[in-house]
């Protein structure tokens, strides 16, 4: 690695306020930039970050973008992106690696416009994938797509991004049951919510629902809010998990969804569609996956919990490469075998 001195980001934002992709390119960054002289990131914004030796180069577009990346010396740099911009280092003629973060071609099943949009990305995703270095995937879900293009690809997980709060699992015993749900409310997250509350309601069960994100879609927060037993409590950035008695995801695109993780990790039992990679970690020792998208099922399954009919065991669920210092060791260890 010592002739790859420089780590080069090219991309439209990069800080730890963006997007779940953004925070973990940082987050991957901040880990492996001892192994680098200078970390330099062409973006349009500029974010918070725990980088010390970053350089940035604001850039409008990738047009302007190109001739600055042409004019860095590939022999002393490593070029990496995670987002469809990414198609700048094939324009530049540069190698380059990359993470896939994005959610085609499922992206497709949310409304028409993104059905019509899905041939020109998937085409684009092709150009990424065919002309990368290599590729990394945060869940073995998404390598199978990827590998559709490219064996050049790599299982690198996300780590997690709060502490652990709860290290024991603690069965549901009795008072009302407390479940959590996070992500900003949209049609993505939470419209299978509605139908499943409207189930949930007709069983008079003691529980209460907290749900934490901003309110993207006005009339599905709307229909949240009408059951009395929903809380949305807005974005917050650190959630305490510790009184909660199970985790419930209700979307139906996912990749592998790091709140999740950090539930699991907090010993909360995670009830979710069978989605993405989310049964990479989500079994029946903590919790259930369910047929997408059968509401009784689900709603049958918080009932079992509820009911104290059914308990979990933790000890089974290993989740040891879902920290930030493993996968930055990774990825080292990944340009060292391609050098």
């Amino acid at each position: 690695m010592r002739d790859k001195r420089t780590l080069v980001f090219c991309g439209g934002k990069f800080g730890l306020e963006f997007s779940g992709g953004c925070i973990a390119t940082c987050r991957i960054f901040e880990y492996v930039q001892h192994a680098f002289d200078e970390v330099v990131v062409l973006s349009n914004e500029l974010g918070m970050h725990n980088i010390r030796n970053l350089r940035h180069i604001p850039i409008r577009d990738n047009e302007e973008a190109i001739p600055i990346l042409r004019g860095m010396n590939q022999d002393e740099c490593v070029f990496y992106g995670d987002f469809w911009d990414a198609i700048v280092f094939v324009e530049a003629k540069l190698p380059f690696y990359f993470t896939y973060h994005d959610n085609w071609p499922e992206q497709a099943q949310l409304n028409q416009v993104e059905a019509d949009r899905k041939p020109h990305f998937i085409a684009l995703y092709q150009r990424i994938f065919e002309h990368a270095v290599r590729v990394f995937s945060v869940s073995e879900y998404k390598q199978l797509f990827i590998r559709k293009y490219t064996d050049r690809v790599s299982i690198i997980r996300n780590g997690t991004n709060h502490p652990i709060q709860k290290e024991t699992y603690t069965p549901f015993v009795g008072g009302t049951f407390r479940i959590v749900m996070t992500g900003n409310i949209d049609e993505r997250k939470y419209g299978k919510a509605l139908p499943l509350f409207e189930w949930l309601a007709n069983q008079k069960l003691d529980l209460s629902v907290d749900i934490f994100g901003w309110e993207n879609d006005e009339d599905i927060a709307r229909g949240l809010s009408d059951f009395p037993f929903v809380n949305i409590k807005g974005y917050q950035k650190d959630i305490d998990l510790r009184p909660y008695d199970m985790y419930l995801s209700t979307s139906f695109i996912e990749n592998l969804s790091i709140s999740v993780v950090e539930a699991l990790q907090n010993h909360l039992p995670v009830i979710c569609f069978d989605v993405g990679g989310l049964k990479e970690v989500v079994n029946s020792n903590n919790g259930f996956v369910i047929p997408p998208f059968e509401i009784p099922l689900m709603g049958e399954a918080i009932k079992s919990i509820v009911q104290s009919e059914v308990q979990f065991d933790f000890d089974q669920t290993t989740l040891d490469d879902f920290d930030w210092q493993v996968a930055g060791k990774r990825f080292l260890e990944c340009l060292d075998e391609d050098s």
